[in-house]
C-alpha cells in the first residue's frame, strides 16, 4: 500500500483498514452539509498521504484526534437540525391555525428534512466513532 512521488517529494501512505471505512461512509451519506463532507474527505486525503513539511509527518494520533473532532461536529450539527426542526414544527402548527395549507405544506416540508438531515448526521458520527475507535486498538 506504499507509493512514492518524486515531483514533490510526498510519501503516500494508504490505510488498507481506515480508508476503504471512511469512504464508504461518504457515499453512503446523502447530506448536504458540504462543510462537513470536505471536513471528512480532507481526513482521509490526510489518512491517504503523509506530507512531510520541515521533516514532520502527520501522525495517527493526530488523526485519531481529528476523526474525534469531526464526530463531536456531526453531533453538534445533528442538534442543530434537531431545533430547526422544532422550529419548522412550531411554524406549521401557527400555519395551520392560520388556515394557510400552502406554507403549512412548505413547514411540513422543512421539518421533515430537517428531521432526516438530523438522523444523517448522527449516523455518520457514529461510524467515524467506530473508525476511530477501529484505529485506536489497532
Amino acid at each position: 500500500c506504499r507509493t512514492t512521488a518524486t515531483a514533490r517529494k510526498t510519501t503516500k501512505t494508504t490505510s488498507c483498514l481506515l480508508y476503504p471505512s471512511l469512504l464508504i461512509i461518504i457515499q453512503r451519506q446523502k447530506t448536504n452539509n458540504n462543510h462537513l463532507k470536505n471536513r471528512i474527505k480532507r481526513i482521509i486525503s490526510l489518512t491517504e498521504t503523509h506530507i512531510k513539511i520541515m521533516g514532520n509527518k502527520i501522525s495517527l494520533e493526530e488523526e485519531l484526534v481529528n476523526l474525534k473532532i469531526t464526530s463531536k461536529q456531526m453531533q453538534r450539527a445533528a442538534k442543530k437540525c434537531e431545533k430547526n426542526e422544532k422550529a419548522a414544527v412550531n411554524k406549521l402548527k401557527k400555519a395551520i391555525a392560520q388556515g394557510n395549507s400552502e406554507g403549512a405544506r412548505i413547514y411540513a416540508q422543512d421539518a421533515i428534512r430537517e428531521k432526516n438531515q438530523a438522523l444523517n448526521c448522527l449516523r455518520l458520527a457514529s461510524r467515524i466513532d467506530a473508525v476511530a475507535s477501529r484505529l485506536e486498538t489497532a
